[in-house]
């Protein structure tokens, strides 16, 4: 049976002190506000908390847990960013920030407090003083794990999508310096996936594949998008008309042709039954 308990922290303890004190009956709860640590520069606040009878040991547990999630979760994430991230301004190691905080689910946000209750009460059954950074430091290491696999998540993403945002740059850039082929292209997508390619009086133009190119030069890894983007490069039309549904490979056009791309609203191309 635990009577008194000793919460010791670097940071300011006072809105602890004050849910704790909903929490405690028929005892006392003494605050020591930012005691210095000699020669140190740092501080250390504490809380020492008295019960006339048993503390209530669950509930002191989840107002631990919910202090050390709001005051840690962000810095844990932030100090993981940092040692797995290099040369990001600080624009952009923001933005990853928000990314992986946009990750965290309701499940997710579940199994974390359980996780983090379930050491503080474990702690707190060996030991009548709590030190909130020791335990943070040493007693979290799957949580830890979980929050680095969350950061390193929107990592990639970032990096993807900052590889993209780079590519579309250099085709824009390749386009701007292209002669065009073609005044006019329309493109309709089939019903099997593969592309048509038209000219300005809606004449299809003849493609062909080169698949040993794909295999020396991709690996045969050339997807369909892949081949319908090298050949419009290839043409560097100056407008171009899309015939069918505004797939991902259009939005790929649409942010490299910007207003020279448009979607036809139907034709005689687009009312055509598709052939394979």
């Amino acid at each position: 049976m635990k009577k008194t308990l000793s919460i010791v922290s670097c940071f300011d303890l006072a809105d602890m002190e004050k849910e704790l004190a909903e929490v405690i009956y028929g005892g006392s709860i003494d605050y020591i506000f930012c005691e210095a640590l000699g020669g140190t520069g740092r501080t250390r606040c504490s809380i020492r908390v008295k019960a006339g009878g048993s503390l209530p040991i669950d509930t002191i547990a989840d107002c631990l847990t919910l202090w050390i999630k709001q005051r840690y979760e962000q810095l844990i994430m932030r100090n993981i960013l940092y040692a797995n991230t290099f040369g990001l301004t600080k624009e952009e190691l923001l933005t990853v920030l928000k990314s992986a905080e946009q990750k965290i689910s309701f499940t997710d946000k579940i199994l974390f407090f359980s996780i983090i209750k379930n050491n503080v009460l474990d702690y707190l059954e060996e030991s009548d003083t709590f030190f909130i950074e020791g335990f943070v430091r040493f007693r979290l290491k799957e949580y830890f794990d979980y929050m680095e696999t969350i950061v390193n998540a929107a990592i990639e993403d970032f990096c993807t999508e900052k590889e993209y945002e780079d590519f579309i740059g250099l085709v824009k850039e390749y386009i701007e310096m292209q002669r065009p082929v073609i005044g006019l292209l329309h493109i309709k997508e089939n019903a099997n996936g593969e592309f048509s390619l038209y000219d300005l009086r809606k004449t299809e133009i003849a493609v062909t594949y080169d698949e040993e190119a794909d295999k020396l030069f991709y690996g045969g890894g050339m997807t369909k998008a892949d081949r319908l983007i090298s050949i419009v490069l290839f043409l560097a039309p100056k407008q171009i008309i899309w015939h069918g549904r505004e797939t991902l490979i259009y939005q790929t056009l649409k942010q490299i042709f910007e207003d020279n791309i448009t979607v036809c609203r139907g034709c005689e191309l687009c009312e055509q039954d598709n052939k394979d």
